[in-house]
């Protein structure tokens, strides 16, 4: 059998390497505690758990195939690399009894062709739950498996480490997900290709930037030296969020709200727990006119207002574009410069907050066209416990992929490197060249000294009004991409308030509401 499944995958393989949003959430309330606005409580490696719990070695006839399917966020796989981390990856798996086929898609294929090998019923023992494809939307579509048994039986170590994050990934009482460990503080950045800046002398600007306007002072400097060389100020710089909003032009007044699970982009949650429709603020619509505003002054790059396939990290690295703004992680400047290919400034605008989101954004599950569901759970539990098995798929092979050097990891020019939140257990990996040693000792403490949402562990349900939602996601659909981007008109803005309202979005805001208020009751 194992001969068979091997070669099966590997044409899987082959055809799945040629080559990101989700569906609306079903879910119920979780059982996280609720904790006010200050430090979490939750250790993010409790340290009790040992850090590498490998099991003993099994007999080679009692080796199992799996079929594992990973996003690439960094090219990482690719034909070039791909087969080379499967057979690393194997020589560490197979002694603890799991032969594994990777399968690497990119960014803008994996959602659509996981779903659909899914429905169809190809086997995909494991996979990687995230952004684009997370437990929210993978439940809704009924393609995740319970994972209750599966992690008491072949992942008790895994079950244990996280027992305190699973609430946010368990819905009508079952576990659907395992929340990648990594750091959970999420910030707001303005992150810029230092070469291109260095041309016309904006570098130190740049890093010491607290405002919008001083921003814009680079994005107009910078526009009118490149002018003619087909390189723009920024790319997809999104200025329009139910995550934050800007309440002046200082970064220090801009307000981190939790979204409470809304997929729609149209909660807005005030920190007394009001829900309201975040396209009526003010703020909202002056956002929108900044980023008209920006556009028309061709400050960003054009083809961003329409492609939302690719990130903006590959037209950075691309070089079409001198800065992004974008959400990251502790380290960003490392990750920004293996990405650009280039020194990377990234500066912060804004301090995030750990909220239920946070868990159910990147995580481990196995669907349900799994053949082989318990070799699946069990290699999820190597993924958290085996520090070798993340060496490899994080950080690749040592003289090959990385140097090591003072315990850190030095990635070698376009050889594999996996960013350090897609899978599994990243304290265990390697940290980047230049993050220093002790990086996920501070990613620790870092998750520890958090500020919690007041509303971490509310999980929205809107399984029962999915005609619903679907009726403001067409108007999504049609309307907000252009407006976030530089597209925005104020008769756009009036014709696309009219259709929400038509839409329902009062009867979806009220029913938010009404879940928040009975969450908080409870506590």
């Amino acid at each position: 059998m194992k001969s068979c499944k091997t070669l099966i995958a590997v044409l899987l393989v082959a055809v799945l390497l040629v080559t990101l949003f989700a569906a609306c959430a079903k879910t119920e309330q979780g059982g996280a505690p609720a904790a006010d606005y200050g430090k979490t409580d939750t250790p993010s490696k409790p340290a009790d758990t040992p850090a590498d719990t490998t099991p003993e070695p099994v007999d080679p006839e009692d080796v199992e195939d799996i079929i594992f399917w990973i996003p690439d966020m960094n090219n990482a796989g690719g034909v070039d690399h791909g087969e080379r981390i499967q057979k690393l990856v194997n020589e560490i798996s197979e002694p603890l009894g799991i032969h594994v086929t990777l399968v690497y898609l990119s960014g803008g294929d994996y959602r659509t062709k996981s779903q659909l090998s899914i429905s169809g019923g190809e086997e995909i023992d494991l996979m990687c739950y995230w952004i684009g494809n997370n437990v929210l939307s993978m439940y809704t579509a009924s393609m995740a498996m319970e994972l209750d048994d599966l992690l008491k039986n072949n992942a008790p170590e895994t079950f244990e480490l996280m027992k305190d994050y699973l609430p946010a990934t368990t819905f009508g009482g079952k576990i659907y997900s395992v929340p990648v460990l990594r750091n959970y503080v999420t910030n707001g950045y303005l992150c810029f290709n230092q070469d291109m800046l260095d041309q016309y002398g904006l570098s130190d600007k740049a890093r010491n930037l607290t405002s919008w306007s001083e921003y814009e002072e680079i994005l107009r400097e910078f526009a009118e030296k490149a002018a003619g060389t087909g390189v723009w100020a920024s790319i997809t710089t999104e200025l329009v969020s139910n995550a934050f909003v800007m309440h002046g032009d200082k970064f220090s007044d801009i307000e981190v709200v939790d979204t409470l699970g809304d997929r729609l982009g149209v909660v807005y949650c005030s920190p007394d727990g009001k829900v309201s429709l975040n396209q009526a603020k003010e703020e909202y619509i002056a956002a929108c006119e900044k980023s008209k505003e920006w556009y028309d002054n061709g400050w960003v790059f054009p083809d961003s207002l329409y492609n939302t396939d690719t990130l903006a990290s590959e037209w950075m690295s691309n070089g079409v574009a001198a800065s992004e703004l974008c959400t990251s992680e502790e380290g960003i400047e490392v990750t920004k410069t293996s990405w650009y290919r280039a020194p990377a400034i990234c500066k912060k605008v804004y301090d995030g907050t750990i909220m239920t989101s946070t868990m159910t954004s990147w995580g481990m599950g196995i669907p349900v066209s799994a053949q082989e569901p318990a070799a699946g759970a069990k290699f999820l539990n190597l993924l958290y416990t085996n520090a070798d098995l993340m060496k490899a798929l994080v950080n690749g092979e040592e003289g090959v992929d990385y140097d090591l050097i003072d315990g850190q990891a030095q990635p070698k020019e376009k050889q594999y490197n996996m960013g350090n939140y897609v899978l599994g257990n990243n304290l265990l990996a390697l940290p980047l060249y230049g993050n220093g040693a002790d990086f996920y000792d501070r990613v620790n403490t870092a998750n520890n000294n958090a500020v919690r949402s007041k509303f971490m562990g509310f999980v929205l349900d809107t399984g029962d009004y999915q005609t619903l939602v679907g009726s403001i996601t067409a108007v999504n659909d049609q309307y907000t991409t252009s407006m976030r981007r530089g597209g925005y008109t104020r008769e756009m803005y009036d014709e696309y308030m009219a259709k929400l309202e038509t839409a329902g979005v009062q009867e979806y805001l009220d029913v938010v509401q009404s879940q928040l208020d009975a969450w908080l009751a409870s506590k």
